[in-house]
C-alpha cells in the first residue's frame, strides 16, 4: 500500500493562484515503516507520511488548483474538464509540472508518478506521463525542470527523460502515452486510481471537480460500485474466452471423431506406402541384378577365349626369348672380360704419367719458393741499408745540437731558478691579498644583505604603485568611454 508522501507542483494553475515552486511536504510524520533499515538507502524512508494533513487556504487561494492537480495525475482518463486544465498550463516552452511522491507503507521505497503538461499555439493539450523509483541517481528534486535559470521545453524535457529511461535501469522509469493506459500503469503499480475517483466523486461540489455524485436507486448504487471494484477489460477478456471454449466444447465430439479417422487413415497410408517403396526397391534391385548377371557372364567367356589364344602364343614366345637370352649371356661374359682387361692396361698407363707429373711439378715448385724467397729479402736489406743511413745523419745532428745550445741550456737553468724564486715571493703576496679580500668579501656580504631587504621593501612598494596605476588607468580610460559616449550623444559640449 502506498502513501502519499510529497506534492511538487511546478508553474501549475491559474494566473491568479498559480503554483510557480511549491512542495508540500507529508513525509516524517507517520509511524516507522515494518521493514525500516538502520543504514539510510537512497530512495527509501524510514517513517510513513502524516495519516491526515490539513490545508488552510483563503477563497480563492488555490485548493481547488491542488486537487484538480492530484486527480488530473491520478484519473486523467476519468477527468473531463480539459478546459480548466488548458487554463492552468502557459506554454510548450514553459510547461507545468505535477509530480507526486508516494512512500510504500510496509518497506519504505518511494515511488515517483509525474506529468508534464504544455498547451501549443494552436490550443492543444500536450501531456506526457511518467514513473519511476527513486535513487541516488535521480529523485523528485533533481528532475530537470531548469537549466541556465530557464524552464526546459516540454520536447526537450520528454527527450531527457527517455534519456534516463535508457541509461538507468535501476530507475524502472516508465513513460506513457495515454489517459487510458496511465491508469492501467497505475494499478501495476500498487496504487489505486478508483479510490481517488470516487473521492472527486464524494467531494464533487469543491471547484468544479467533477459532475454530482447522486444515485436514486440501490441498484444504481451497486451497478456503479460494481463498476469501480471491477474491472472491464478483464471480464471482457474472460466472457469472450469462455465463450470460444463453449462453443469448441461442443464440436469437441465431431472433432475427435475427425481425429480419429484422420489418424487411422494416415496409419493405413502410412503402411501401404512402405510396401510400395519395398516392393519397388526389390523389383528395381532383382531389374539391376539380372542385367548385372548377363553382363558378367559375356565378359568372362570373352575372357576364356582371349586368355587361351594369349597363353598359346606366350609359350612359343617364351621358348625363343630363353635361347635368345642364352646367347646374350655369353657374349656379355666375354665382353665383361675384355673390359676388365683393357681397364687394367689403361690405369697401369695413367699411374705411370701421374708418378711423371707430380716430379715435374715437385723440380718447379722448389724453383718457384727460391725465386720468392730470394725476392723477399730484398726489401729487407733495403729497408735496413736506409735506416742505418738515417740513424747515422740524425746522430751526427744531435752532437751538433748539443754543441750549440749548451749556452741556451745554461742561460735557461738561471732562469728557471729566478722563476722560482719569482714563484715564491708571488704566491706569498697573493696569500695576503687573498686574506684582504675575504674580509672585504665579508663586509660585502653584509652589505648586500641590507641592500637586498630594502630592494625587497622598494619592490613591494613599487608592486603597490603599479597595481595603484593601474587602477587609475582603467578608471581614467572608462571616463574617457563615457565622456566619448556623452559627447557621441551629445551630452556634453565638444570643449
Amino acid at each position: 500500500m502506498y502513501e502519499l508522501n510529497r506534492i511538487l507542483l511546478r508553474n501549475f494553475g491559474p494566473r491568479d493562484a498559480r503554483y510557480e515552486d511549491v512542495p508540500l511536504d507529508f513525509s516524517g510524520a507517520g509511524a516507522e515503516v515494518e521493514t525500516a533499515s538502520l543504514i539510510p538507502d537512497a530512495g527509501h524512508v524510514i517513517q510513513r507520511p502524516a495519516p491526515a494533513s490539513l490545508v488552510m487556504l483563503q477563497n480563492g487561494g488555490g485548493k481547488g488548483v491542488l486537487l484538480t492537480g492530484i486527480t488530473c495525475t491520478t484519473i486523467p482518463f476519468r477527468h473531463s474538464d480539459l478546459e480548466t486544465l488548458r487554463n492552468f498550463v502557459v506554454s510548450m516552452a514553459q510547461p507545468s509540472h505535477v509530480i507526486l511522491e508516494w512512500a510504500d507503507a510496509r518497506t519504505g521505497r518511494l515511488l515517483v508518478t509525474a506529468q508534464v503538461l504544455a498547451l501549443d499555439h494552436d490550443g492543444k493539450l500536450h501531456r506526457c506521463f511518467y514513473s519511476f523509483h527513486p535513487s541516488a541517481a535521480l529523485d523528485a528534486d533533481r528532475l530537470p525542470f531548469h537549466r541556465d535559470g530557464h524552464w526546459v521545453p516540454f520536447e526537450n524535457y520528454c527527450t531527457e527523460l527517455r534519456d534516463w529511461e535508457k541509461r538507468v535501469e535501476a530507475l524502472e522509469l516508465r513513460i506513457i502515452e495515454g489517459q487510458d493506459k496511465w491508469e492501467k500503469h497505475q494499478r501495476g503499480l500498487g496504487l489505486q486510481p478508483d479510490l481517488f475517483d470516487v473521492q472527486r466523486r464524494m467531494n464533487a461540489k469543491e471547484s468544479d471537480a467533477a459532475a454530482a455524485f447522486t444515485t436514486n436507486t440501490a441498484d444504481a448504487f451497486v451497478e456503479w460500485l460494481l463498476r469501480k471494484a471491477t474491472d472491464d477489460d478483464q471480464y471482457t477478456k474472460l466472457g469472450t474466452a469462455f465463450q470460444s471454449y463453449s462453443a469448441a466444447h461442443d464440436e469437441r465430439a465431431l472433432w475427435e471423431r475427425e481425429r480419429q479417422f484422420a489418424a487411422e487413415m494416415l496409419q493405413a497410408c502410412e503402411d501401404v506406402a512402405v510396401l510400395h517403396q519395398a516392393l519397388e526397391e526389390h523389383a528395381g534391385a532383382a531389374d539391376a541384378a539380372g542385367k548385372d548377371l548377363a553382363r558378367l557372364a559375356a565378359a568372362l567367356r570373352k575372357r576364356h577365349t582371349l586368355l587361351t589364344a594369349t597363353a598359346a602364343d606366350d609359350g612359343s614366345t617364351v621358348k625363343s626369348t630363353h635361347r635368345t637370352f642364352e646367347g646374350v649371356k655369353r657374349a656379355r661374359e666375354l665382353t665383361q672380360s675384355r673390359l676388365q682387361h683393357v681397364q687394367a692396361h689403361s690405369h697401369a698407363l695413367e699411374l705411370e704419367e701421374i708418378t711423371r707429373q707430380q716430379g715435374t711439378a715437385r723440380e718447379d715448385g722448389q724453383e718457384a719458393e727460391d725465386k720468392i724467397a730470394a725476392w723477399q729479402t730484398v726489401p729487407i736489406a733495403l729497408r735496413h741499408t736506409h735506416a742505418l743511413d738515417s740513424h747515422n745523419r740524425a746522430q751526427q745532428a744531435l752532437v751538433e745540437a748539443e754543441y750549440n745550445a749548451a749556452p741556451y741550456v745554461q742561460a735557461l737553468d738561471a732562469a728557471a731558478a729566478a722563476l722560482r724564486a719569482g714563484y715564491t715571493r708571488a704566491e706569498n703576496d697573493v696569500r695576503d691579498t687573498i686574506r684582504t679580500r675575504e674580509d672585504a668579501t665579508a663586509e660585502t656580504q653584509r652589505l648586500i644583505e641590507r641592500w637586498r631587504t630594502r630592494s625587497d621593501t622598494l619592490l613591494t612598494a613599487a608592486g603597490a604603485a603599479q597595481e595603484e596605476a593601474r587602477t587609475l588607468q582603467e578608471v581614467t580610460h572608462a571616463f574617457a568611454e563615457r565622456l566619448s559616449a556623452a559627447r557621441d550623444n551629445e551630452l556634453v559640449a565638444p570643449q
